[in-house]
């Protein structure tokens, strides 16, 4: 009797075609890999060829824009202490983002921004920050809008800035950061809403007395429309802008009139105090 002939014989099993696919699949993914490593080899070596070892990306010129204190040599002294030498470094391999943060850690510059500029030029723009006040202190500061505080430099047309005297704690100030004294950034405030109120043109500032009591500002003033030289005007550092609404007011009813004004403490709410 015949055995019946079996139809899988001479084919693989199961297990066997598995082990082929997956050696071929091994062979492919080893293959691809060799590929890729050899193509990002041959790409870091143009690269290098191309952009870092080239001579025509050579940083040769910074240009420096928005400086109204800092000097261009300041500014390529920060930069070459970063890693930016005229001369020296490649253009297209500078750290861009490490030389902004160089440039912001100077207490003078509020925002910086770097452009590369191909094949030779890094364009370096700065925003400085601008004093609206000195403190007068020992040592002596600039302060600005935001309240941060800036070193003190002896430059005859912000002579004219006004002063901000009685502040408490003043050897704790720390140039390049922000005062924490409630009164000092309420004087800083005070003069940041005469900038951008209609009415702030008619207050001439000459100099903000701190007072920690309230807290208020004791703001004495130079001649101007119905202010009399040496003019005070007490404000509050809480309520602040209804406060100023007042004097607003106030300065209109007066000048109408054509009456002069010496004191005006708009830290009441009704009944304010005013002197001729």
């Amino acid at each position: 009797m015949r055995r019946p002939i079996s139809q899988n014989k001479g084919r693989p099993g199961l297990r066997e075609v598995v082990r082929r696919w997956s050696v071929r699949a091994a062979f492919w993914a080893l293959l691809a890999l060799l590929s890729a490593g050899l193509l990002a080899g041959i790409g870091l070596g143009l690269r290098r060829l191309l952009v870092s070892a080239n001579p025509y990306f050579i940083l040769r010129r910074i240009s420096l824009q928005g400086n109204r204190s800092l000097t261009e040599a300041v500014v390529r002294a920060r930069l070459a202490e970063a890693g930016a030498i005229v001369g020296t470094s490649n253009l297209m391999q500078l750290p861009v983002r490490r030389l902004r943060l160089a440039l912001e850690r100077d207490p003078l510059i509020a925002r910086a921004e770097l452009l590369r500029r191909v094949p030779d030029l890094l364009e370096v723009s700065v925003v400085e920050r601008v004093p609206v006040a000195v403190v007068r202190s020992r040592p002596p500061y600039f302060i600005d809008a935001d309240g941060v505080v800036l070193p003190w430099r002896d430059i005859s047309k912000e002579r004219l800035l006004p002063a901000i005297t009685a502040v408490r704690n003043a050897a704790k100030l720390n140039v390049g950061e922000e005062a924490q004294d409630e009164a000092l950034r309420g004087a800083v405030r005070f003069l940041r809403l005469l900038a951008r109120r209609a009415d702030g043109v008619s207050y001439d500032v000459e100099l903000v007395q701190l007072d920690y009591q309230l807290p208020s500002l004791q703001v004495h003033l130079r001649s101007r429309g119905t202010f009399t030289d040496g003019a005070v005007i007490v404000v509050p550092v809480q309520g602040m802008e209804e406060a100023m609404d007042r004097l607003r007011d106030i300065h209109r009813q007066r000048t109408a009139s054509g009456k002069t004004t010496s004191f005006v403490d708009v830290t009441y709410r009704r009944n304010v105090p005013v002197r001729p």
